[in-house]
């Protein structure tokens, strides 16, 4: 629908811990929440962001940090960095393979791509994060932790005082 164009992004200033609250409330409903540790500031500025669509980019990455983690913590951390809201999710499972690593954001791309998989799903969960980032001219980077397991970083635009998007 978003290639289409019958999922217009409507950018509009977006508090993340606005966005973040209802998203972890479900989390914990579904009993998902209790390994997260959220460091998400109450005064972060505004993100030139559709609410819809960053609350799916959360879920995506958020999902998968839990599926490919299925023990140890899931960090989310997020801080203004120059005009722009840099948001993380760590997870402390196995990392991703370096060479799987220019492809993640791919549609369809799995690192692992055999018939019996641990790890379900169709290789449409990051690529649906990048475009949606993208609509939104923001950006995403994927990379492995020091300590073990993986770390999604995505950027966004922060709207300044006078409800403007900051330029990068």
């Amino acid at each position: 629908a978003l290639e289409s164009g019958h999922m217009p992004i409507y950018p509009a200033p977006v508090s993340l811990p606005a966005v973040v609250a209802p998203l972890r409330l479900q989390l914990e409903r579904l009993g998902k929440g209790n390994r997260m540790e959220w460091h998400i500031p109450d005064d972060l500025p505004y993100l030139s962001s559709d609410e819809q669509a960053l609350t799916s980019i959360l879920f995506h990455l958020l999902d998968n940090a839990q599926k490919y983690s299925p023990r140890g913590r899931i960090i989310i951390t997020a801080q203004a960095v120059g005009k722009e809201v840099s948001v993380s999710v760590e997870d402390e499972g196995q990392g991703i393979p370096g060479e799987a690593i220019p492809f993640l954001f791919n549609r369809f791309y799995r690192a692992n791509e055999e018939d019996s998989q641990d790890v379900y799903g169709y290789g449409l969960g990051l690529y649906v994060v990048r475009r949606f980032l993208e609509a939104m001219n923001g950006r995403i980077r994927a990379e492995n932790r020091e300590q073990g397991g993986a770390r999604f970083i995505f950027w966004l635009n922060a709207f300044d005082e006078k409800g403007e998007t900051e330029p990068k």
